[in-house]
């Protein structure tokens, strides 16, 4: 970072050698450098903190979701062992029948309590040899005076009591149902599963299920490949038990204890257990975590994994007796602190171009703003070419529309006078005629008046019926389509009117240059049985117009290019390609809509959409 902002300032204040400007412009200059670094170390200031935070954040959500995951490791955990004792104590109560055996077993003689107690032995001894492998520490069968009637892990011992500290089975005994938790006794600690047994709903005693610790953190190891252990902490209550216990060893940590058994199995998994030993300060912090009553993770830097211990606590008095501790190796969040750095300095090198190019571009703006007359005074010359330009397109626009309205009354009259000549007139078609020749020139000065709007910023709009101002269209053009004997096929739907606003004339000028273009092609092709079909119709809340023709459609090259101005297949003296443009302009800026081509099996088909709530025209470009 520090190498990077030595480069931008370094750069800002030789960038003046770059560009040739005035004196008076040096104080300017000097003023925006400094301007510019500051802002740069406030950018970089705010960003290290900003990113420190996000990375923060981010590596808070993945120990979460490492709590979380191993919070649900140890609830299945669990869940599969009760599962196991549930199995161990049906088979118990079903096969050897444990109940009937213990019902007033202590009103027997000695000798009747032996003989019952070597029978329920011999008949659990093979059972637990196996269960012994599945992590089952003892099976205890408990008699209601709290003495234990057998130990399978002792069984030379004979009607141990119960310690006084032992909840679980007092909770058994008053409630007469089972219970699950850990316990730290004199006899066997553990996590106990105790089962009363009920007799003709008599109390007859009950049995214990006693698991080991490391069965519980041995499995955690296997299913997700992390290192567990289990720590106890020294209380009043539980320091003598565990001072004469040999199942315990003191932890490096004063006060707290770890089990024989877990440890073996972390060296088995290790080989050298030393490795994973943690600095003073860290097990300080390790330690805090786990009894603070709640499951949480950390991650540990300098040796880059995370931690996660999950509290134990006494089923009955909710007390925390002990804590799981897990440690797993996190790559995202071993990758979090390196991509972060890595982050850092991309951001801090865009910061850097982004001011130094920013930098530039205002000195660049300072060295053009000396020439700002030239460059405004070349503005205005091309504003002015802009403007004959438009005004040249727009003559072009106004004699193409002419032409075919021109052409028509040049035939109409052409046509009465070698009529006159050779004595063919007849009179009664002359008003036929004199009604097209009308209605030709009314379209001349629509379409005056059409451009003249087309030219103002603001629309000349109003209230149409789609199908009138189509057939007006239809009814300029349908003597050039019967002059050329082209059939006209149609269906405007009359009885069904369609109404949008809109300039008036605009549809009818998109209409009509479609036509033209049409019968041109198949005048140029001499098509046999030449038709035009126009079909209109309402879907989506949209006009769809499409009319299509036999011309035997365009050249896959150029149909991508048929609505190009000037563009055109014909002889300069026929067209000068404005007419498909025109079409397209009007469509697109002024009726919100849209018009497109493609070739059908016997021709062209043309097909224009405008939205039905579309606002009828807008301002010029």
């Amino acid at each position: 970072m520090i190498t990077m902002t030595k480069l931008l300032i370094g750069y800002i204040i030789m960038s003046k050698k770059k560009f040739r400007l005035n004196k008076h412009h040096e104080g300017t200059i000097a003023s925006l450098r400094i301007k510019f670094i500051v802002v740069f170390l406030l950018l970089l200031v705010g960003t290290y903190y900003s990113l420190d935070y996000m990375k923060k954040q981010v590596e808070q959500s993945y120990l979460n979701d490492s709590t979380k995951l191993y919070e649900r490791a140890y609830g299945t955990t669990c869940n599969r062992h009760k599962e196991l004792a549930d199995v161990v104590f049906s088979g118990l109560l079903n096969l050897i029948n444990v109940d009937e055996q213990l019902f007033n077993v202590e009103k027997k003689s000695l000798k009747e309590q032996f003989k019952t107690r070597n029978a329920i032995y011999l008949q659990t001894i093979n059972r637990f040899k196996n269960l012994k492998t599945k992590g089952i520490k003892s099976i205890n069968y408990i008699l209601p005076s709290d003495k234990i009637f057998l130990r399978m892990d002792h069984p030379e011992l004979l009607n141990t009591p119960i310690e006084k500290n032992s909840q679980l089975i007092k909770f058994v005994k008053k409630y007469r149902k089972p219970i699950f938790g850990y316990e730290i006794c004199k006899n066997m600690s553990g996590y106990k599963f105790l089962y009363p047994l009920i007799k003709d709903n008599i109390y007859v005693g009950a049995v214990s299920i006693t698991f080991s610790e490391d069965s519980f953190t041995s499995e955690i190891m296997s299913q997700y490949y992390v290192l567990s252990n289990f720590i106890i902490k020294e209380t009043k209550d539980n320091k003598n038990i565990l001072k004469d216990s040999n199942n315990y060893v003191k932890s490096h940590m004063e006060g707290y204890l770890y089990p024989v058994g877990v440890l073996n199995k972390l060296i088995k998994v290790t080989k050298d257990i030393s490795k994973i030993k943690t600095s003073i300060k860290n097990s300080k912090k390790i330690l805090q975590k786990a009894f603070n009553k709640k499951a949480t993770s950390m991650y540990i830097k300098d040796m880059h994994f995370i931690t996660t211990t999950i509290p134990i606590f006494d089923r009955i008095t909710q007390k925390q007796v002990a804590s799981l501790i897990i440690k797993s190796d996190n790559k995202e969040v071993r990758n979090l602190n390196k991509n972060y750095r890595i982050i850092l300095f991309l951001i801090i090198f865009l910061y850097a171009l982004v001011l130094i190019i920013f930098y530039l571009e205002i000195l660049k703006r300072i060295n053009e703003k000396e020439n700002l007359e030239q460059i405004m005074l070349k503005d205005r010359q091309l504003f002015e070419q802009a403007k004959k330009a438009q005004m040249g397109e727009m003559i072009a626009n106004i004699a193409h529309q002419w032409r075919q309205p021109l052409s028509s009354i040049s035939t109409i009259a052409s046509g009465l006078k070698i009529n006159y000549e050779y004595n063919l007139l007849d009179y009664k078609e002359i008003p036929e005629y004199m009604d097209a020749i009308v209605k030709n020139t009314q379209y001349l000065s629509k379409t005056i008046d059409t451009f003249n709007a087309f030219s103002k910023k603001e629309k000349l709009t109003k209230e149409i019926i789609v199908q009138e101002k189509i057939q007006e269209a239809l009814d300029i053009v349908n003597l050039s389509l019967v002059d050329s004997h082209i059939k006209l096929r149609k269906n405007i739907r009359p009885k069904e009117p369609i109404k949008m606003v809109m300039i008036p004339d605009a549809l009818g000028q998109v209409i009509i240059n479609i036509l033209n273009n049409s019968k041109d092609a198949i005048s140029e092709k001499m098509i046999e049985n030449p038709w035009i079909k126009l079909n209109i119709f309402t879907k989506n809340e949209t006009l769809i117009i499409t009319i299509s023709d036999n011309a035997g459609g365009i050249d896959e090259e150029i149909i991508s290019r048929i609505f190009e101005p000037y563009f055109t297949t014909k002889f300069k003296t026929e067209g000068i390609g404005l007419g498909l443009y025109m079409s397209l302009n009007i469509v697109e800026k002024y009726l919100d809509g849209t018009i497109e081509v493609k070739n059908t099996k016997v021709g062209a088909k043309f097909i224009v959409k405008i939205p039905l709530d579309q606002r009828g025209g807008g301002e010029m470009d």
